[in-house]
């Protein structure tokens, strides 16, 4: 469910929504909940829904939402739907309109939207980082590598702009890919980059458990590399070596 910046408002304590015709997808979720988590975190926890004909997906992201915040033992949201027609909802829609008048002649100042400056990072990465370990807590969008077809490319984990996906050396000094959900906003370059489709967005899903990688020298071109421990079958080359079968190319030019 998307909503433009004109299509919210603080006042009185209350954060105000106009709901729009849903335009579905992950990533407008993650956008309605840096709203909410922008809100949450300067200590608003009232959201009046304007309601309309067109009806969305609005009040069920407002409950996902609260579900992330259950998940980590913090007070709720408390939502309240303006039906169209209803005081309520002609005192909502004034105050949003207000609030585009002023929108738009900042903009034409060439001023920013006086929101307040937000501490450095997203709202929804910080609040989700909160009692993040705990048991059965969800996140709003999880990276999940299929060990099964993950080559060990490191593609995704390069492409990441959050480091949502890391390589890392457990205590034992062994490489494992481990992720951290708090901080992904579910742009799904991850997915768009591997070529063996070994990997997906999960929404309010838990962390998913570390990866074991083994690692070993290609004996086609001498390249140390490494793959998640469950993977397929091994062959002693690298992938790309492996699917390009680099190895028989060389030998079939040898004199």
């Amino acid at each position: 469910m998307g909503i433009g910046r004109s299509g919210l408002a603080i006042r009185d304590g209350a954060l105000v929504l106009g709901q729009t015709a849903p335009n579905g997808g992950a990533r407008s979720q993650i956008d309605l909940f840096e709203v909410l988590a922008d809100a949450y975190l300067r200590g608003v926890h009232d959201v009046v829904v304007i309601e309309n004909s067109e009806g969305g997906g609005l009040p069920d992201d407002l409950h996902r939402f609260n579900a992330l915040l259950a998940a980590r033992g913090m007070g709720r949201l408390h939502v309240r739907t303006a039906a169209g027609g209803t005081k309520l909802a002609r005192k909502a829609q004034a105050i949003l309109d207000e609030q585009h008048m002023v929108g738009g002649r900042r903009a034409m100042l060439g001023l920013q939207p006086d929101r307040g400056e937000p501490p450095e990072g997203g709202a929804l990465a910080r609040l989700q980082a909160m009692a993040a370990d705990g048991d059965g807590v969800i996140f709003a969008s999880v990276p999940v590598i299929d060990p099964e077809r993950c080559t060990g490319c490191d593609a995704c984990l390069r492409v990441c702009p959050h480091d949502a996906l890391t390589q890392i050396k457990d205590e034992t000094g062994a490489s494992r890919y481990t992720s951290a959900p708090s901080t992904c906003d579910a742009c799904g370059v991850c997915g768009d980059v591997c070529s063996f489709s070994a990997i997906r967005l999960e929404a309010m899903a838990k962390k998913p458990d570390d990866i074991p990688l083994v690692s070993w020298t290609c004996t086609a071109c001498g390249v140390n590399v490494h793959a998640p421990e469950r993977g397929g079958r091994r062959t002693g080359q690298c992938h790309i070596c492996e699917n390009n079968n680099v190895h028989r190319k060389l030998f079939q030019v040898l004199p």
